[in-house]
């Protein structure tokens, strides 16, 4: 490994985006990253992180390092801010959530796509859960009690995304719900019964 990049890797972010509302330059080889139907870019951030560039192919063919590692480091990178999960109160405590994001900086949702974080969210509540893309700078995330449909929050994500009052237009991330489990697996919440179905299949083929 380029040691050129172990002097930048602590600088390193990642960046939420919404492809379908957002327009990359031509020409412009991004690295880009998905994990379940989040879509992802990755940038450098200055010494005093005042600006950013955003890395591409070529760079990393000049730091001589894969994909694979930029995202490790990255994701190391962002974690060392420091994820805040808040909670919060929705329609009268009829439904518990919480709020994952950055105490003090914008960009926090990115912090859902770290494994590790994802598995202490399921230590702290003890189950599995939904993850709701409220926007780039944070991820609302909502215990499953095995009480409401995950086509409930798919209508809670639409109906915030559709008020300017909750989230500015450029800053929506996603339509799409995501649940989590156990390991840390995030899948779309809509293939929840038919990955709970395989995983019922395959412990009664182990018995």
């Amino acid at each position: 490994m380029n040691k050129n990049f172990d002097e930048i890797k602590d600088r390193l972010s990642i960046r939420m985006i919404n492809f379908q509302r957002t327009n990359f330059e031509d020409g412009k080889d991004y690295v880009i990253g998905t994990e379940g139907d989040f879509s992802f870019y990755y940038v450098l951030l200055s010494p005093n992180q005042s600006e950013e560039t955003i890395i591409t192919y070529k760079m990393l063919q000049m730091l001589d390092i894969t994909q694979a590692i930029l995202h490790t480091a990255a994701i190391e990178a962002d974690r060392s801010h420091g994820a805040h999960v808040t909670g919060l109160i929705y329609e009268e405590d009829t439904l518990n959530l919480y709020m994952l994001d950055y105490e003090n900086e914008d960009y926090g949702a990115s912090l859902i796509l770290d494994k590790e974080i994802r598995k202490a969210i399921w230590q702290h509540l003890g189950r599995n859960y939904f993850v709701m893309p409220s926007s780039i700078h944070e991820v609302m995330i909502a215990p499953d009690y095995d009480i409401l449909d995950p086509e409930d929050f798919f209508k809670i994500v639409r109906d915030c995304n559709a008020s300017r009052a909750i989230v500015n237009e450029s800053d929506i991330l996603s339509y799409e719900v995501q649940w989590c489990t156990e390991a840390g697996l995030i899948i779309n919440a809509r293939a929840k019964e038919e990955f709970l179905n395989v995983m019922k299949t395959v412990n009664e083929l182990k018995e």
